[in-house]
């Protein structure tokens, strides 16, 4: 993960999460404010701002029946293996209105000058 980290999605300061969302759960509309990368990286988040801080989603499985997934009003149409940016002050949502966990692989960090 370090390599494809570094070497593909080019993120230096990195920060990998899994979310697994169980059926009949939801996240309304919300901005993130970079909470937990400024946790991870206190220091780090004094020195680089919004611009250079970049976030990115891996799906892991195809998109089930129920499987929502939305940034700045428009609904995502991914499949397995799909990776989108997210920009850091997009509203978003995500809802599991299936009966099998909705997984993702949200990868978080500064651009890779």
């Amino acid at each position: 993960i370090a390599d494809f980290t570094k070497n593909y999605l080019m993120l230096k300061h990195a920060r990998v999460k899994i979310n697994s969302q169980p059926p009949g759960h939801f996240f309304p509309s919300h901005i993130d404010f970079l909470a937990g990368w400024s946790k991870h990286y206190p220091d780090l988040a004094k020195k680089y701002r919004y611009p250079q801080f970049k976030r990115y989603l891996l799906f892991l499985e195809p998109k089930a029946n129920g499987h929502f997934y939305s940034i700045n009003n428009q609904y995502i149409d991914y499949e397995e293996g799909d990776i989108i940016e997210q920009y850091y002050y997009a509203w978003h949502a995500t809802g599991n209105g299936d009966t099998i966990n909705k997984t993702l692989i949200a990868f978080e960090g500064i651009k890779n000058d």
